[in-house]
């Protein structure tokens, strides 16, 4: 049997082929720059397509509510975040740490990622919708090619739930959902959230204190 070529399906559906498959070979085609709206976040996007973005030349992410903050359970991501966070906070007597290293290793990974797009950009590269109603929508922008859908930023999102993403190169289509992204960018309800999102990763009970300490020791993964 033929493998399929990710990049000539014009859909992903996570059935047929994943949207982190698509989305992966899209990066991989022109890792110039990826940006990203969607509803939902969750860290555990590193495990769907963290190899790929370690290779983005510029990236940001608009998201429609607070990331979701879970101990990097796969299938409870669409729960209340906000509520979440304060909780996590406040609950000073639970124990810290996640369920595998390889977790752990994607956080640090994620968090790293963050960082080093948020220094060569001198800027924000993580938004926060606040105006009036929920921005629901989803989006993957490249410099030639658009994935637009049902897919949040999330593990199941882009390898698990039955989705569907249609993915589109043609040139006035593209430059058309960028001048739409760019509208919500630079919206002045949308607020910076990078230095926030990699405060509220790195106090999250997903890393351990010890797991901080031997990753910082040991030094974070080189991007590009």
């Amino acid at each position: 049997m033929t493998a399929l070529d990710p990049l000539q399906l014009s859909y992903s559906d996570n059935s047929r082929l994943t949207v982190g498959a698509r989305l992966a070979a899209e990066i991989l085609e022109d890792p110039a720059r990826l940006d990203v709206v969607s509803g939902y976040f969750a860290p555990s996007v590193w495990a769907a397509v963290g190899e790929a973005l370690s290779h983005l030349g510029q990236f940001r992410l608009l998201i429609g509510k607070d990331y979701e903050l879970e101990r990097l359970d796969r299938n409870r991501e669409t729960a209340n975040v906000e509520t979440l966070v304060r909780a996590a906070i406040r609950k000073e007597t639970e124990p810290n740490g996640l369920a595998t290293r390889d977790d752990a290793e994607e956080v640090a990974a994620l968090i790293s990622f963050l960082e080093f797009h948020q220094r060569a950009a001198d800027g924000e590269v993580v938004k926060l919708w606040r105006g009036d109603g929920f921005l629901h929508a989803k989006a993957y922008i490249l410099a030639g090619s658009v994935g637009i859908g049902s897919a949040n930023f999330t593990f199941s999102g882009l390898s698990r739930n039955r989705e569907l993403v249609g993915w589109r190169q043609d040139r006035n289509v593209v430059g058309e959902v960028q001048e739409w992204f760019d509208g919500y960018w630079n919206d002045e309800d949308s607020e910076p959230y990078t230095d926030r999102l990699i405060e509220l990763l790195r106090e999250t009970p997903m890393v351990s204190d010890e797991y901080r300490r031997s990753s910082t020791s040991s030094g974070s993964r080189r991007m590009p």
